[in-house]
């Protein structure tokens, strides 16, 4: 947040204007006019202020101090000038309301690669806006909703699971995780009778490993979460966080075995 807001470029403007009302308000009588250093200041200044998210009318005046510096005008107007624009400066940063991303947590807010990995991103594409609004409310201490977006990320390798066992991912899109759970652990069932074979054992083994763990998903966390039947502090969502990340890289490896080469 305060990389957005640039509060490094406030800091440098309002250095530099204090430091041209220093000069302008303390030079001897007698002493060479500081009007071509404040003039360096402020265009080094200037720099900055064009980065910051400033009013239309804060914008004018910083040009209207400019023009008034290039213009000679007396060292009395140019130091009114300067001490508005300082106050004026500190007023509008004043009426934003800021808020801390701890360290740990910038990563998972600003996302400059998908939070749960380039894997799982290529495997699950339509997951990505769900996995992202997951990681923005982990990061701002909101857990509820960062359990209710990983939810609904999760109905995205539900689908594909149900797909895996050759059930119509389109028609499970209307049914409810109860239903389609059953179904896959039905068609799990139903492979049991296959003959033995090495490929078949791994192949049931994670079918069934994955279809369990949507199971407990749907008992622990999404049915809750849905009807409103709980809210989630830190301990408790930093901890489903971590485990449906570690659960989506798992599935997103199988399906990665899945696709075309």
């Amino acid at each position: 947040m305060a990389e957005r807001f640039h509060v490094g470029s406030f800091a440098t403007v309002l250095a530099q204007l204090r430091e041209s009302a220093m000069l302008v308000n303390t030079v001897p009588q007698d002493a060479p006019s500081p009007r071509p250093v404040v003039m360096a200041a402020l265009q080094e200044a200037n720099k900055y202020f064009l980065e910051l998210p400033l009013s239309r009318v804060l914008r004018q005046q910083w040009q209207r101090l400019l023009a008034r510096v290039d213009a000679a005008a007396p060292l009395s107007e140019i130091a009114i000038l300067i001490r508005e624009m300082s106050n004026n400066l500190l007023v509008e940063l004043s009426s934003a309301w800021f808020l801390m991303i701890p360290a740990d947590r910038r990563f998972v807010y600003e996302q400059p690669n998908p939070i749960f990995g380039n894997e799982v991103h290529c495997a699950f594409s339509d997951a990505g806006r769900d996995i992202a609004a997951a990681g923005r409310c982990y990061a701002l201490d909101e857990w509820t909703a960062c359990v209710f977006h990983l939810m609904r990320a999760l109905e995205r390798p539900l689908l594909w699971l149900a797909d895996r066992v050759k059930l119509d991912s389109g028609d499970m899109k209307r049914e409810n995780w109860k239903n389609i759970i059953d179904q896959i652990e039905k068609k799990i069932r139903d492979m049991e009778s296959e003959p033995k074979s090495e490929e078949k054992s791994v192949k049931l083994k994670f079918l069934s490993e994955a279809a369990t763990q949507f199971r407990w998903f749907k008992d622990a966390w999404r049915n809750e979460t849905a009807h409103a039947h709980v809210h989630y502090d830190e301990r408790e969502g930093a901890l489903i966080f971590l485990h449906v990340s570690d659960f989506f890289r798992h599935i997103a490896a199988e399906a990665a075995k899945q696709m075309p080469q």
